[in-house]
């Protein structure tokens, strides 16, 4: 599958209508996953690394260096750009062997790195100023929270949180020169289309053995405009021919895209950590071709229903009604 060509400098989002074209970031939990996803067609990717296990444990950390080797090497055959996301820490004790593994990461051709612990930022800002450093928003900032962060630390790309609406992105967009990122499918994840954006309307569907625990992380948010209630509709996907009023179907925010293209969005993520590496070359490849169809005529962009009914047959990414 072709992937989009344009690859722009990192530093300049539009405040309104842009050229520029959205990257495909894919983050994925295995190799295979990987290799699937740029095999269809990802920008992008995004390994996770937590570091908890980091004490004490070298033999664990010199084999999660082999893997972020083999990851990178596999990324740039396929001319993909690859970022190592470290998950948050409070606890110093982890700090040396996290500092250990960014070292690794670099010196082994790492494009970028995601974080959200200040402290590691200053570290790579100081050490690594050439760097791109991608900040991991635990939760929504302002434009000037960005900005601040891009002077201090010199973040390049913000990932924003799991759930969020379509007015704080363009807030966003006109605030700041810092390259945006939004997730765009995956578990828990939500992009609102809606004026009113204090309730968050989501419907879920239990998939594991666990279903009547409400706190199950197994579970798949469904998409839907602020303005209607749960299992009354979908979201607003603009000249949708799949649409079908009461059911809600496993399209993420493919719907959404030319709006994300209007606002000057950089990066749109897909998370696929729980799928398998057939699900990933799946959902990967839906989400190439949505994008090309989108760039190419954004005026006349609509949701295909192959995609949907590919996406359908993944199953747990199905969603009830």
């Amino acid at each position: 599958m072709m992937k989009a060509t344009a690859k722009l400098p990192g530093t300049h989002i539009s405040t309104g209508l842009s050229s520029a074209r959205i990257d495909l970031v894919c983050r994925t939990s295995s190799l295979s996953g990987l290799r699937a996803a740029v095999s269809n067609g990802a920008d992008w990717i995004g390994i996770e690394y937590g570091g908890a296990h980091l004490r004490n444990r070298s033999v664990e950390t010199s084999l999660a260096n082999s893997a972020i080797n083999k990851a990178i090497r596999l990324a740039h055959d396929e001319n993909c750009k690859i970022a190592l996301c470290i998950a948050a820490t409070s606890d110093p004790a982890t700090w040396a062997g996290l500092r250990m593994v960014i070292d690794h990461a670099v010196s082994s051709g790492i494009d970028a790195i995601e974080l959200s612990d200040h402290a590691l930022m200053l570290y790579c800002a100081i050490h690594y100023p050439r760097l791109s450093i991608h900040y991991a928003a635990p939760v929504m900032p302002s434009p000037d929270a960005i900005n601040l962060l891009k002077a201090q630390f010199g973040i390049r790309r913000i990932a924003l949180p799991r759930i969020l609406s379509l007015e704080q992105v363009k807030q966003l967009a006109h605030g700041t020169a810092v390259e945006l990122e939004v997730y765009g499918f995956g578990n828990d994840c939500a992009l609102i289309d809606g004026r009113r954006t204090a309730t968050i309307n989501l419907h879920y569907q239990s998939t594991g053995p666990a279903a009547e625990n409400k706190c199950t992380t197994d579970r798949h948010a469904v998409l839907y405009r602020s303005d209607e209630a749960p299992c009354a509709g979908i979201e607003d996907a603009a000249n949708d021919s799949a649409y079908h009023s009461g059911h809600s179907l496993p399209s993420g925010a493919l719907g959404l895209l030319p709006s994300l293209v209007a606002m000057g969005l950089r990066a749109i993520r897909i998370d696929t950590c729980h799928a398998s590496a057939t699900e990933t070359g799946t959902i990967t490849k839906i989400w190439r071709e949505a994008l090309h169809c989108c760039h190419d005529r954004t005026d006349q962009y609509s949701i295909k229903p192959s995609w949907l009914r590919d996406l359908d047959r993944l199953g747990k990414y199905t969603a009830s009604h």
